[in-house]
């Protein structure tokens, strides 16, 4: 589902040639994940709109701000019930990956604030288990909406050497 600027010589994307075919309505798509606690990666695609089945509540409908990646602006972060930080940042979101991506000086605030993290490779850090509970809520400010993710949304169980937790 790439933005019509990244797609390869200029072809028409999935989604385009879809509308164009007249198979949808709409030039958009959702995605829905599991939220249940059985870490299944269970999930679907809804091409051309939205399944209201599927959720409670409103949606959050956010402008993109690049023809290349589905990047959006954020106002910052906040961690708890603290200032604003990592102000006037952007965001891109991926939702073929399960990852959330914070910039090198977010991770090292956090750290440097709430626990402190064993180094696994580049790319990972961990924390004993037992710890996760005290790590903090990361509110996404975006547009006048707070998207919250708790540390259980954010940090992944594995089995390691001892009883650590991914982050």
């Amino acid at each position: 589902m790439c933005q019509a600027a990244a797609s390869l010589n200029g072809e028409l994307t999935l989604l385009n040639q879809l509308v164009r075919g007249g198979l949808v309505d709409k030039l958009m798509f959702s995605v829905w994940i599991d939220p249940g606690p059985s870490y299944s990666s269970e999930g679907l695609i809804i091409i051309g709109g939205v399944d209201s089945r599927l959720y409670t509540g409103p949606l959050l409908y956010v402008k993109t701000t690049s023809d290349m990646f589905w990047q959006i602006k954020m106002i910052g972060i906040r961690i708890n019930n603290g200032d604003v930080l990592a102000r006037g940042s952007v965001a891109v979101i991926d939702s073929g990956g399960d990852g959330i991506w914070l910039p090198a000086n977010m991770v090292r605030l956090i750290n440097d604030r709430f626990l402190r993290f064993v180094r696994l490779n580049a790319a990972n850090e961990a924390i004993h288990c037992d710890n996760v509970s005290k790590l903090p809520v990361l509110h996404f400010l975006i547009g006048r909406t707070s998207v919250s993710l708790g540390p259980e949304y954010y940090t992944d169980r594995v089995s390691l050497t001892s009883a650590l937790t991914d982050t």
